[in-house]
């Protein structure tokens, strides 16, 4: 008859016992001719319990193609084999660098030979980043104010647009076009999940206008106001070569320039 802490075990009445519970065990033996009985000296029996071990995976768990996914266990005095799709890995350190897609679990190994309950598991996905657009451009890129130009990108389907200037993002321009008005570096960022790559700035110029012109009169002559370059118009209508500051008209009308 076993016992284990000097309390019976029940049906453990064989020669030999399959102990699974720590503690000390005796084994008491009887002659069935006398009814004598014999002892053991208590034999201790110590239950290694590993715990199963918790994955960090505190940056995320999904990177850009080239890029990288670190998980980690806290630190460990047994073994620990980590594993991807449930096959093991050649890696033993409590650190795992991941730059393949799969579901990674971890379990540790004591000097006897025990085995944790294997982890709860991470899946990893390693994105392709989206093709960098080719961006086409509708209008020249330098224009007077009240102008503008538009830019379109198209990357496919299954993608975020986002239209920056000198680098900061534009509220709201997320659609695959965009029309500047304003002068600045304009480029697109293209995303899906996880991964995003940007096209390069294009600089658009925007020209002030120059200020509205008034005319005065000496006499005949008519004279504009301002600088640069000019042309008259009688009755809206352009009057050829009427192309300086000053101008003597040679008809009744109602003159601009």
């Amino acid at each position: 008859q076993w016992y284990l802490n000097d309390a019976l075990v029940a049906s453990a009445t064989d020669d030999s016992l399959d102990a699974t519970l720590p503690g000390q065990y005796t084994l008491v033996t009887t002659d069935d001719n006398t009814g004598c009985t014999a002892t053991t000296e208590p034999v201790t029996v110590a239950v290694e319990t590993i715990a199963t071990l918790v994955i960090d995976a505190t940056d995320g768990t999904t990177a850009c193609t080239g890029s990288t996914v670190t998980l980690s266990i806290a630190s460990q005095a047994n073994t620990v084999q980590w594993y991807r799709d449930d096959v093991p890995l050649a890696i033993t350190t409590e650190t795992l660098v991941v730059d393949q897609s799969g579901v990674y679990t971890v379990r540790a190994f004591s000097e006897l030979g025990c085995a944790s309950d294997m982890s709860a598991a991470v899946e990893v996905t390693i994105v392709d980043p989206p093709a960098i657009p080719e961006v086409i451009i509708t209008e020249p890129t330098s224009f007077c104010t009240g102008g503008g130009v538009t830019f379109i990108a198209d990357a496919g389907p299954d993608v975020a647009y986002q239209w920056t200037n000198n680098g900061d993002a534009i509220d709201g321009a997320t659609e695959s076009q965009y029309t500047a008005l304003t002068s600045g570096a304009y480029a697109v960022t293209v995303s899906n999940t996880g991964c995003s790559v940007s096209t390069t700035s294009v600089d658009v110029v925007v020209f002030p206008l120059p200020d509205v012109p008034t005319i005065s009169t000496d006499g005949s002559e008519l004279t504009a106001s301002g600088t640069g370059t000019y042309q008259w118009f009688l009755d809206d209508v352009l009057i050829d070569g009427a192309v300086n500051a000053s101008y003597i008209p040679e008809q009744n009308g109602s003159y601009t320039v």
